[in-house]
């Protein structure tokens, strides 16, 4: 804010009356201040997207699918909450992030700027510049993938009477043999209402939420045989509708209607491909899926199963449903913690396989550098010197865990789907670079599995 201080009051008056006259005359010109706005995207917390419907799905619970080689082959479903930075990636690799951002001037119905903004580095900087308008009162964002000239959906507006919201028709496509997953493109939204130069003096926050539910087909271990091709093909499934998204976004605010119209999908079933569908119910619904495999030159295809046959009854916004088809016999493990830059915390293993298991885990860290764009491992690092770092154990560790030779052995077996006691509550770090100039830590959780009838067997240690 800039201040000038004058002496004389009723020249002040006058000066102030001057600026509203000349603020009042030139209000509806599309004018520009030269303070560049600023933007943080994030996803929307997970305490807000959770749904008391389908949060909780027993792993436990599997289909059987059929016999391939002599093996009984099971399907099992789990989700999981989006994460943002799969927003951003495209085949593992890290893509500079991009938006389309419109901006309204208070209720007027024509935005002041419709552009994709592009960022390298997480938005501490962006292309190209966006301003704010001289003369109003609010500015309403709304943020979603880049739609330039309306390519993916034709949004319409409402921001007025308090209400802030966008809706839009939306058909999920088809056409590509064996990858239709591959042409869906991901929609994210998020709406920022009520910003302006003088109450933004940070920047204006943009969480976004995803609109569809991603679908994915996994194979676990299915055979000694050779599998060389997996086909999923989708039928009945609803695939056009109108999204309504309210502000404050969440998904209790989207909503899809669908007019009933039903397409097919199909893809090879290859790791990260995800079909982007709209969200709808499975309770009582047609939707189904055939899957097929290649082992030499033969093909099985096994029977049509119904989704709603299986635990999940509803497809969710924001939520990744993993299809995985494996045997019965298979040991998974899957980490689940809370990290930052300084810390992990509430580190515990899930047991995603089919049979109660005994569970070990040993962490492995090294200090890291970058020589000719390779990292190598500059030194070792240890969990339990104080110089680095503080491990803070959860109460009564000891009568859950046990450490011989590098390894924490829990000493319970682990039901399917549930999760080990924590194997520590936190570990802090009081050095971000290591012993080696330029060096970064990096940790590694290592986990095993081995089910319950052979742990001691395989693990005398236990």
């Amino acid at each position: 804010m800039r201040t000038r201080v004058i002496g004389i009051f009723l020249f002040i008056s006058a000066f102030v009356v001057a600026v509203s006259c000349v603020r009042e005359r030139r209000r509806d010109v599309n004018l520009l201040s030269d303070k560049k706005i600023e933007f943080t995207t994030a996803n929307i917390a997970v305490a807000m997207t959770r749904s008391s419907e389908t949060d909780t799905v027993s792993l436990s619970d599997r289909l059987f699918l059929g016999m391939l080689d002599g093996d009984s082959l099971f399907l099992r479903v789990s989700q999981e909450d989006v994460e943002h930075d799969q927003m951003t990636k495209a085949g593992g690799e890290e893509k500079p992030q991009s938006m389309g951002v419109v901006a309204f001037k208070d209720n007027e119905s024509e935005p002041y700027s419709n552009l994709t903004l592009t960022s390298e580095d997480g938005w501490q900087t962006y292309t190209p510049a966006m301003y704010w308008p001289e003369y109003y009162d609010e500015v309403h964002f709304f943020a979603s993938n880049p739609n330039e000239q309306n390519v993916l959906f034709v949004p319409q507006f409402v921001s007025g009477g308090g209400e802030f919201k966008v809706s839009f028709d939306y058909t999920v496509i088809t056409g590509n043999s064996k990858g239709d997953a591959d042409l869906h493109q991901d929609l994210y939204y998020a709406i920022s209402p009520n910003k302006n130069e003088d109450n933004s003096s940070e920047a204006v926050p943009l969480e976004f939420i995803h609109l569809f539910s991603s679908i994915e087909f996994k194979l676990g271990y299915v055979s000694d045989a050779n599998v060389t091709e997996a086909i999923v093909e989708l039928s009945d499934v609803l695939s056009k509708g109108n999204c309504s998204i309210t502000y404050p976004v969440s998904i209790e605010n989207i909503e899809w209607s669908t007019d009933g119209t039903k397409s097919k999908y199909s893809q090879k079933i290859e790791s990260e491909k995800s079909f982007k569908l709209i969200p709808q119910e499975l309770e009582g619904a047609d939707a189904s899926f055939v899957i097929s495999m290649a082992v030499g030159d033969m093909v099985h295809t096994f029977p049509a199963v119904k989704f709603d046959e299986l635990p999940v009854k509803k497809w969710i916004p924001n939520k990744r449903y993993i299809y995985t088809i494996e045997k019965s016999d298979e040991v998974k493990v899957n980490v689940k913690d809370d990290c930052s830059d300084t810390q992990m915390s509430n580190v515990k293993i899930q047991n995603t396989g089919f049979t109660n298991s005994y569970i070990r885990a040993a962490v492995v860290g090294y200090w890291m550098i970058t020589l000719d764009g390779m990292e190598v491992a500059a030194a070792l690092w240890d969990i339990n010197d104080e110089n680095v770092g503080t491990l803070t154990l959860p109460d009564g560790w000891s009568s859950s865990w046990k450490e011989v030779n590098g390894y924490y052995y829990h000493l319970s077996p682990v039901e399917p789907g549930e999760y080990t006691s924590p194997l520590f509550d936190s570990y802090t770090l009081k050095k971000t670079t290591g012993p080696v100039s330029g060096s970064q830590l990096k940790v590694f959780l290592v986990t095993q599995a081995v089910e319950e009838d052979k742990a001691k067997e395989m693990w005398p240690d236990l």
